[in-house]
């Protein structure tokens, strides 16, 4: 059988700068040192120009279309424009890369040119719109015109889609997977609370992903790589997909600050650095507020849809990256189901971070593509692109990445030069957002084990625990077994091994930042693709080995997909946002007004939904008193009722509105996590009765209580 993977003897890293030229399955990609045979297996010119055109194209008839067809016609349009026209002028990289380096060049420069119009003030989605048509248009048709000078072999489609016999039982899986998938939808909605979170009610969930995973793992081993993909985007739906489906709104609060973040830049046309960090580094949501308006798709839609797209995006990445490391198109597609078992972070909502996470993917496939002497140049025009649309979207992925490239340079995976435009970019964010860097960085914190320890310090629930265990095990064990492959290659000289272990193990470098326990997640998930690297050949050795050593491999990646189930959806009742507590919040924010506040005990109900949330924080109205209600209440024997004493005081007479919000969300968020004692809420809400503050809401198990400028604010609005 031949090698699926880099196997380099004793010559070490510099042998690692080879061209990546195959093109077939089953043979490692890669040559000696001094070949200079073509780069094979590219994108044409004349392809490139037909894309932009087509994106173009896209993003004109897109002016007319329904919302949902219009919101993909701007999805075409930036993921195909900037990306085909840049990727035309510059020498032909490898197809692995092309495919996935065009849409995130689109995303990178439509992010900072749209951050651009909004810290300039000159906002017009519109005309941003038919500049980008008007670039497809034009250097699609130039392209078009020129003579193509870069040809690249056709697959012969018969042979790519011969069957090999086994399809009708993966197709059969898969068709099995996804209606039981389907038959156990309704029963997500309706389920009850319970700590061991959706599984424990919907178990069918579980035997449709353990289904989808068999179709991924059998059609890697006996079909044709297209059945591969079908399956895993199978196990994406199926995996994913609840998200969407399952739900009556966004999960997560979290996700609705982001929301409100877009409705600001929507509405107003600019950015409000002095109020929070995304202003600062509005890449990533300066993006998606400007696909919401010139499609017309509400941000919420765009929120429910964006964790299955991530995630179809996110396998396509670490595919290509696996590619460009060396492995075959097997293995490559084995790595990213890896990454997709293994992800349970809950970090792939529409967020800076996740958007970062995934162009972070594309900058280390370019940099591995930098290999080859010639095409290093065109990688690295790539990475730099990539990279600095991530500068002004995330502040901590640079830094990560960073450090990888200062890695690669050390090992002579790259050339020193290469460090250049990432230090020149990052320095130039430093410049631009240092004021807003020194009043919200986290700076850096030498306790390590606390940072290791989660951002959960509470007793939790028993169910709480058991997922806690569960994922634990699961990260000890796929670092533990990445470190011994690691091991176990340098023993055998195989040093080249290096390059996936500084991707798994440098965001260990994290511990050190300030983020406390929120720092643990963002290293397991940084880990994920630099482990399935080093994991995904010894896998698919077993697994395209002799029956029982396939039935070890495939059972172990079982288990894998799912304990990552479990992490994902162990929390999944706390992580739910109610679409009645979404209007309300909505209606809160206008009744607060510019200068009120609405202040929760706990996490639960969704905050700072709308543009009117900028003025709110500007004012920072009974600040103090805010935090104490968010950070005092619990003591070790129950509710401390002081904070809210100290809040009445200060709100009663005040001519600015305040709202206390008493939600069945935060009830369900303070049993998975101890936020509060049991009871908690309900004395909680008994003090402020006993305060004689107004309840102006009580619905559906929510609570609103106003001081007296609230109540006669809320009564305003009700009469309209």
């Amino acid at each position: 059988m031949p090698h699926s993977h880099v196997d380099l003897g004793e010559d070490d890293i510099p042998r690692l700068r080879m061209p990546l030229i195959d093109v077939t399955d089953g043979a490692v990609v890669g040559a000696p040192p001094g070949a200079q045979a073509p780069v094979a297996d590219v994108v044409p010119r004349r392809t490139w120009g037909r894309l932009a055109c087509a994106g173009a194209l896209a993003g004109a008839v897109g002016a007319v279309l329904p919302a949902p067809l219009a919101v993909v016609a701007v999805l075409l349009l930036v993921g195909l424009v900037p990306g085909s026209v840049l990727l035309a002028t510059l020498r032909p990289v490898p197809r692995p890369l092309a495919v996935v380096a065009a849409p995130a060049i689109g995303l990178s420069l439509v992010s900072l040119l749209v951050s651009a119009e909004l810290g300039a003030g000159t906002y017009v989605p519109g005309a941003t719109r038919w500049l980008l048509v008007l670039v497809g248009a034009v250097g699609g048709g130039l392209l078009l015109r020129g003579e193509s000078r870069h040809a690249a072999p056709r697959r012969r489609t018969a042979t790519w889609l011969r069957p090999t016999g086994a399809e009708p039982a993966v197709l059969g899986l898969v068709v099995v997977a996804l209606a039981l998938w389907a038959w156990a939808v309704p029963s997500v909605r309706g389920s009850a609370y319970s700590s061991y979170g959706l599984l424990a009610h919907v178990p069918v969930l579980a035997v449709s992903a353990v289904l989808a995973a068999c179709a991924v793992l059998w059609a890697l081993r006996s079909c044709r790589l297209p059945f591969a993909w079908l399956a895993l985007v199978a196990w994406v739906v199926v995996r994913r997909g609840v998200t969407l489906v399952g739900t009556e709104a966004p999960l997560y609060q979290w996700t609705y600050r982001h929301l409100g973040v877009m409705d600001l830049f929507s509405r107003t046309g600019s950015l409000a650095r002095d109020v929070d960090v995304y202003s600062n580094w509005p890449g990533a949501l300066a993006l998606w507020a400007w696909v919401s308006d010139v499609s017309g798709v509400s941000r919420f839609d765009l929120a429910s849809w964006y964790t299955p797209l991530h995630h179809l995006a996110l396998a396509a990445v670490v595919y290509a990256l696996a590619r460009a490391f060396g492995l075959t198109r097997r293995p490559a597609l084995l790595a990213a189901f890896v990454v997709e078992v293994s992800d349970w972070v809950g970090q792939d909502y529409l967020a800076p971070q996740s958007f970062a996470f995934l162009l972070a993917g594309v900058v280390l496939t370019a940099l591995l593509v930098a290999r080859d002497g010639r095409v290093a140049r065109e990688a690295i025009v790539v990475a730099s692109v990539v990279f600095a649309g991530i500068v002004w979207a995330h502040q901590l992925t640079p830094m990560w990445l960073l450090a990888v490239i200062v890695a690669f340079v050390l090992l002579g995976v790259v050339r020193p030069v290469a460090l250049v435009p990432f230090l020149a970019l990052h320095a130039l964010m430093l410049v631009v957002d240092l004021p807003a860097l020194l009043e919200y960085s986290t700076g850096i914190s030498l306790d390590l084990l606390g940072n290791a320890g989660g951002n959960i310090s509470s007793p939790v629930s028993p169910g709480q625990s058991t997922t806690s265990v569960v994922v634990s095990v699961l990260a000890v064990a796929l670092w533990g077994a990445a470190a011994w492959v690691v091991v176990s290659s340098l023993r055998r000289g195989r040093r080249a091994v290096l390059v996936p272990a500084v991707v798994a193990f440098s965001p260990l470098l994290l511990l050190a930042t300030g983020y406390g326990g929120e720092a643990i997640y963002r290293i397991y998930l940084y880990s994920l693709p630099g482990v399935a690297l080093l994991l995904a050949p010894r896998l698919w050795e077993l697994l395209h080995g002799r029956r029982p050593a396939a039935f070890v491999a495939g059972a172990l990646t079982l288990v894998v997909a799912l304990a990552g189930l479990q992490g994902s959806l162990g929390g999944w009742y706390a992580g739910l946002v109610h679409g009645q507590d979404v209007d309300l919040a909505g209606r809160l924010e206008q009744a607060a007004g510019p200068r009120g506040a609405i202040i929760t005990p706990t996490v639960g109900f969704p905050l700072e939904t709308t543009w009117r949330y900028a003025d709110q924080k500007r004012a920072d109205a009974f600040g103090l008193h805010v935090w104490s209600m968010q950070n005092e209440l619990s003591t070790g024997s129950g509710i401390d009722g002081r904070p809210v004493a100290r809040l009445t005081d200060a709100t009663r007479r005040s001519p600015q509105p305040a709202y206390v919000v008493v939600s069945e969300a935060m009830r369900v968020y303070a049993a998975q996590y101890g936020a509060l004692p049991e009871g908690g809420l309900d004395e909680v809400e008994r003090l402020l009765e006993s305060e004689g503050w107004t309840t102006v809401v009580n619905d559906h198990g929510t609570r609103v209580f106003a001081n007296p400028a609230g109540a006669d604010s809320w009564r305003r609005l009700a009469r309209g």
